[in-house]
């Protein structure tokens, strides 16, 4: 179509890209301007401190369960402590562990 329309055809199709081109440079601007504010910057400080606070409270839950289990495997083996390996204490103990 816009070879059919000859030299005019081309020169709009020309400015239509050019006036889009210089559109998407003037938003990108835009944003770049954004982000390098202040605003932009507290905003994007804030988002990264709401990941950190989120990362950080499931490493908290992670040590607490593994402290628990930790702690859980302590009182078992203190169960054991001066029994002597194959009496009916020894082996009740060994029960209640598993």
């Amino acid at each position: 179509m816009i070879i059919s329309l000859g030299w005019i055809g081309l020169i709009i199709a020309a400015i239509a890209f050019l006036v889009a081109g210089i559109i998407a440079l003037i938003a990108w601007q835009a944003k770049v301007a954004k982000d390098n504010s202040f605003a932009g910057k507290l905003e994007k400080n804030n988002e990264l401190i709401k990941d950190l606070t989120e990362v950080t409270s499931e490493a908290t839950n992670s040590v607490s369960e593994l402290s628990d289990a930790i702690n859980s495997i302590d009182d078992y083996n203190n169960k054991f402590d001066g029994l002597i390996r194959g009496t009916k204490e020894w082996n009740d103990a060994l029960y209640e562990s598993n």
